[in-house]
């Protein structure tokens, strides 16, 4: 597997894509606009794959803190849909007994249980980001 480098904070990893990770606490729509406003989207496509996942979402970058990524339920609950437009619904991706939020949970965040694993919260939460886009 390639390491992934850095070409102005922006981090080029095996399915060359390049992703940022930033560390400020927003909530999930001030997450999303950023990424929008640099080109980019939240992180789907490398969520998931376990392996991207890994790369993108080092051990130490969700440690005690959750991670927003591009996956949610906004426009119809129980329909969750990746910000690449990929609709499906990410059993893999959920902690154990997740989603169970309904209406008020319609957003998706990352934390480190031993695996990187999805919970569904409510999208007012402030919660660090990943944005991804091609490779130009």
């Amino acid at each position: 597997m390639n390491k992934m480098f850095s070409i102005s904070g922006w981090f080029r990893a095996s399915n060359n894509l390049i992703y940022k990770r930033f560390t400020d606490f927003v909530n999930y729509e001030t997450a999303k606009d950023q990424c929008d406003g640099m080109g980019a989207r939240l992180v789907s496509t490398g969520i998931r794959n376990n392996t991207l996942k890994n790369e993108i979402f080092p051990k130490h970058y969700l440690t005690g803190v959750s991670a927003w990524i591009g996956l949610d339920d906004i426009i119809t609950e129980g329909i969750w849909v990746w910000s690449d437009g990929v609709n499906e619904s990410p059993n893999s991706l959920w902690n154990a007994a997740e989603p169970n939020g309904g209406r008020t949970e319609n957003c998706v965040e990352v934390f480190n249980n031993s695996t990187i694993v999805g919970n569904d919260a409510p999208c007012t939460l402030f919660r660090r980001f990943v944005c991804e886009r091609e490779f130009d």
